[in-house]
Parts: structure tokens; sequence; C-alpha cells
């Protein structure tokens, strides 16, 4: 089911002019937490008690996805497959009198962003067009003009520190989100002794998903066109919500169900926020022709986040003692708030590089 998430996302997006990116991701990534919240509201209403019901719930909702799949590949039009053809480069010597040649270029990227990078005085020297080409071809193709291979694209982008930098954050963030799905219910459970209000918490992290991930997308686009700041900004604002959220949940009372309320909320809203993020500027940074291969990679990241932070839960929760499960997972929540706390100061990182890069580049970015 992610495989097909993510292709789709990878495939649709191209479709997207770039000053509509972040609303793209967020739109198409909504899916993943309104699902939740539909098929949750459909359970609780007409199968939640009935037991023989369940194997028809499963059934209902495979069909429904399968004829989802069916109809989004019969109907999907990729459009960044016939980018290339647009692509130009262009570089134009111009002299005056007594002046040495002048060279002006621009070159259009893979991802529909046209790079113009002229000085103040409407030129740019050979030296500035050179550091340019290179850093233009470290994700886009080769020193000669070639199309790069997959190894050399690697090679490229693992050299570049914002790679990693955005791996770490992926790896903190998405693996605590993960670990709220698979645990906050449990702990609710052993804490209150009932399940009672467990659909209610998935509807409102599922909520709050969506409009994570619709409200970030959609001001992902405004930050950085209206007032030239880096998506990453909202990795940042993302990581410190679910610190703060998920300290809420490590210290929510068994009597007091609107801390967990909360956490629902505020780990629905960082996770959306995060995703919409990411997804965009992985995109933008790394160049939309492999942008699959990078989902596959930062998939791999949410694999690691995931597996430390679900194995804690899972040694944690080992034991007859119930009151030492509940005290071993509000360990295990801390440590995760403590993660996202540092994620948060990694998105400044990330944002620090992105600005010093650009300003490196010297170029100005015009949307076609």
């Amino acid at each position: 089911s992610i495989t097909a998430f993510m292709c789709s996302l990878d495939a649709n997006v191209g479709n997207f002019s770039e000053e509509n990116q972040g609303k793209a991701h967020g739109l198409l990534l909504s899916g993943f937490g309104g699902s939740a919240a539909l098929f949750a509201t459909v359970y609780r209403s007409h199968f939640a008690g009935v037991p023989t019901a369940l194997p028809s719930f499963f059934r209902g909702a495979g069909y429904v996805t399968a004829v989802v799949c069916v109809a989004g590949a019969l109907l999907l039009k990729d459009a960044r497959h016939g980018d290339k053809s647009k692509a130009r480069r262009v570089v134009r010597e111009e002299g005056e009198e007594g002046d040495g040649p002048e060279l002006v270029g621009s070159c259009e990227r893979s991802d529909g962003i046209e790079m113009s990078t002229m000085g103040k005085d409407g030129g740019m020297s050979r030296t500035q067009m050179e550091s340019f080409a290179n850093l233009h071809a470290m994700t886009h193709g080769t020193d000669d003009g070639e199309d790069e291979t997959t190894w050399q694209y690697v090679r490229g982008v693992a050299g570049r520190p914002l790679y990693w930098v955005i791996f770490v954050i992926v790896a903190c963030t998405i693996g605590t989100a993960l670990l709220w799905v698979n645990e906050a219910g449990s702990f609710t459970h052993v804490l209150t002794g009932s399940r009672k209000g467990l659909s209610n918490m998935v509807v409102a992290f599922s909520l709050g998903n969506v409009f994570g991930r619709l409200g970030a997308g959609w001001a992902s686009d405004v930050v950085e066109l209206s007032f030239s700041a880096p998506r990453s900004v909202f990795l940042s604002f993302g990581g410190a919500l679910f610190s703060v959220s998920m300290a809420a949940l490590a210290g929510s009372e068994r009597t007091s169900s609107s801390s967990r309320m909360f956490s629902a909320v505020g780990v629905g809203l960082a996770e959306g926020t995060v995703m919409s993020s990411w997804t965009a500027i992985v995109r933008r940074s790394f160049g939309a022709e492999r942008f699959g291969l990078n989902l596959a990679v930062y998939n791999f990241a949410m694999a690691i986040g995931s597996g430390i932070l679900n194995g804690l839960a899972a040694a944690a929760t080992e034991t007859e003692d119930e009151q030492k499960e509940i005290n071993n997972l509000r360990l295990v929540f801390w440590m995760a708030a403590v993660c996202n706390a540092l994620a948060a100061v990694i998105g400044i990182v990330a944002t620090r590089i992105l600005r010093e890069e650009n300003a490196r580049m010297g170029y100005q970015m015009t949307i076609i």
C-alpha cells in the first residue's frame, strides 16, 4: 500500500506547475489521512461490536482500494515524461567595445523552473557560469552534458549535507507518527482499562493529518514564492509540534482524555505538515527526474525511525505488570518528544543550508 501511495505521488506532482507544488503535494498526501478518518467512521457506525462482520469490512475496503487504483492507473497522465524535450540551455556571448565577452545564461530544470543566473549588471562571468553549471549538473547531468547514470546521481546527492539532514528529520518525525499509530491506542487501553474513545482519537488524528497536509502545502507555496523563505521552515514547525504532542501523551493521566485528544490532533497536524513539506523540498532540491528514487530512500528513513521507536515500545510492553508497562511507554514517548525537539533544531539547519545554496548559486527563480 505504501508503494502504491508513493508511486501515485511521484506520477501526479509532475502535472502541476512549481507555484502549485505545495498544494499538489498536500492534496495528494491528504488522502492518506482522509481515508483513515472515512474508514474509521464507517467501522464505528456499522461494524464495531460485531466480530462476525469484520471480514466484510476488510473485504469492502479491499474492493474500494482496488477500484481506485485501477481507475487512477487508467486516468493518470504523467506530464513529466515530456520535460526533457523542453529543456534548454542557452549561453550567449555579448561584448561591448573594450570589454571582454559577457556570458548570459538560463536553464530550465526538469521540474519546470527557469533559473536565471545573471548578476546585477545583467551578466555573469565565465567562472560564475561554470560554477552554476557544475552545481546544476550535480543533480541533473554529468559535466559534459550527458545524462548521468543512477549511480552517478546517487553519488552526487549523497555528497550534499542537505540530503542527510532531511533523512534524519524524516526518520525522527515520521517514525514518531508511526509510533503513535501503533502504540497510542494500546497505551490508552492499558492506562484507562477501556477502549472507549479510541475511535475518536483515530478520527482526530486523521482529520489533523488532512488539514496539516492541505494547510502546510498551501502555506509553503505562499512562504516560498511570496516571502522567498525555504519550505524547510515547516520541518522545524512540524518537529516542534511533534515534540509537544508526544510530551502531552506521555504526561496524560488516567481520568483526563483531553491531553490524549490533543496529542492525536497535534501528531496528525505535525505529520501532515512534515509530509507535505519534505516531499516538495526533495523534488525541488534533488530533481524531478529521480523523485521516485528519492522517495524510496526516504521511505527507508521512515522505516529506520519507526523500527527503532516501535522496537523500544515493543520491549517496553513485555511485562505482566500494567503499571510498569505504562511507565515504560511513557519513557518511550518522552524519548520521541526529545528526538523531535532535535528534529526541529535540525530543520533550522536545513533552512540555513537551503539559503546558502541559493545564495551561492546566485539564481533568481522565475515560475514559467
